[in-house]
């Protein structure tokens, strides 16, 4: 006998205050300030349980077995990140071919969070004839170090940067320049020197390249301290190299059209980077350690194309990501990352009608994200079917399709420039797979469930400017 019951719900919240002021200090020259204020908020909550009994006799075993297994898994996360920003760019024109920009940053941000993870299993075991023994266990499993149950912390991060711009012979453009970044939780001080060269051929064609080394400080999730320290989770670092071309196949100011394509090729070496899990309900687990390493590959070709009536772009990209554990013994081979998606296609059309009506058509197709799945092992001494890990995201969910459609009327509400719309989204209703379940039937027997996105759904709406 097999019993399942769940709930899930979810709620996040958003909001910025900002203002900016600039100030042209000479004609060569411009300061940019900014004050902003974020506020995120983000309550998740998930309660699963399964219960699980089978009545069973063994050749192995002298006597009937009766096992009966609850297991219930309790999710709760509200996590509050409030964020105050300061930031300051300076651009000058030193001289027509040389330019410099430079700016400055600092956060102050503020965490609050309360937090549980707890999965508990509960086993009875009734083996025996008449008068059987009877055992009876119950464990608990917590994978939220006991530290971020309960949190009210802050921090602050600081950055600047410098960039020279430097025209040479006329149709070259170097850009040679570099950042840093300092964040407290970590005690971390990371710099990332950049250069991008862009050279035209002639004014249809541009060759780029670029070379650079990127830090990404961890986010909230990611910390494995709660509190500053040099011994907490360090930035992830890659070393990106890029090459690419910009063609101006058609272009006619007078027509007001023009026809764009463009293709870059990339090739990026990951270190110290957070290995995460991702569970079958899609919720996202980090390691909190720079526990692995990683690559990643690809190819990006964009079409844009633009007329007076249509405006429009198509693109494709094929990717190939993959890591390596440092810090196991079992997986010491490179496998595909979360974020492996091979092969992505994706268009949208703006057509306008005319008498103030406008259609949006929006594609995507995007082959399927690699997941780690479950395989059923049956064990003949106990009769019984259980579910074993296999390899590491080895499989691929099916491929993603969307198609969205967009209807736009434009008209004047009392003076105001106002609009109505009906959207419609996945207007084929596509099946698409968000991720697989793995259980046992009434029978006792394994069984994969299938979690899919949302069918089509029509929206209507309206918006006034005022």
């Amino acid at each position: 006998m097999w019993h399942d019951t769940s709930e899930q719900h979810a709620h996040y919240y958003s909001s910025m205050v900002a203002l900016q002021s600039t100030d042209v200090i000479s004609p060569k020259a411009a300061l940019k300030s900014e004050i902003s204020y974020y506020d995120q908020l983000e309550s998740e909550h998930a309660l699963e349980q399964d219960r699980y009994s089978f009545l069973f006799n063994s050749s192995a075993l002298p006597q009937n077995i009766f096992y009966n297994d609850t297991t219930t898994k309790f999710y709760d996360n509200n996590l509050r990140i409030k964020t105050l920003e300061l930031s300051s760019s300076y651009d000058m024109q030193v001289i027509p071919s040389y330019a410099i920009k430079a700016g400055a940053s600092y956060q102050r941000i503020f965490y609050y969070q309360d937090q549980i993870n707890l999965q508990t299993i509960g086993e009875f075991t009734n083996n025996g004839y008449q008068y059987p023994d009877t055992i009876i266990s119950s464990r608990n499993q917590n994978e939220i170090d006991t530290e971020f149950g309960s949190l009210d912390a802050q921090s602050f991060k600081t950055a600047g940067y410098l960039e020279n711009i430097i025209e040479a012979g006329g149709r070259t453009i170097i850009n040679v320049g570099g950042r840093f970044d300092y964040f407290d939780l970590d005690k971390e001080l990371t710099w990332s020197p950049r250069l991008n060269i862009a050279y035209e051929i002639n004014p249809e064609i541009t060759m780029r390249g670029a070379w650079g080394v990127y830090y990404q400080s961890p986010v909230y999730e990611q910390l494995e301290y709660s509190t500053a320290s040099d011994t907490n989770t360090q930035s992830q670092r890659a070393i990106h190299y890029v090459v690419g071309a910009e063609y101006n196949i058609l272009s006619n100011k007078t027509a007001h059209n023009f026809l764009k394509l463009k293709v870059q090729a990339f090739d990026k070496i990951y270190s110290d980077l957070i290995s995460s899990t991702v569970t079958s309900s899609g919720r996202v687990f980090y390691s909190r350690k720079n526990d692995a390493i990683g690559r990643a590959a690809g190819l990006d070709v964009y079409l844009m194309y633009s007329t007076s009536w249509f405006s429009g772009w198509l693109s494709y990209s094929y990717l190939k990501a993959e890591q390596k554990m440092t810090a196991s013994d079992t997986i010491n081979y490179y496998f595909p990352r979360n974020t492996d998606q091979r092969n992505t296609l994706a268009a949208v059309g703006d057509f306008d009608l005319g008498e103030a009506w406008d259609l949006v058509v929006r594609l995507v197709y995007g082959s399927g994200y690699p997941y780690t799945p479950s395989v059923a092992v049956y064990d003949s001494s106990l009769s019984t079917w259980r579910w074993q890990l296999g390899k590491p995201n080895s499989v691929y969910l099916p491929a993603y399709r969307r198609v969205d459609v967009r209807l736009t009327k434009n008209f004047k509400l009392f003076g105001l420039v106002s609009s109505a719309f009906l959207d419609v989204s996945n207007i084929f209703d596509f099946t698409n797979v968000e991720s697989y379940y793995y259980e046992f039937d009434s029978q006792g027997d394994p069984e994969r469930v299938t979690h899919t996105l949302m069918p089509i759904l029509p929206t209507l709406g309206m918006s006034v400017k005022f």
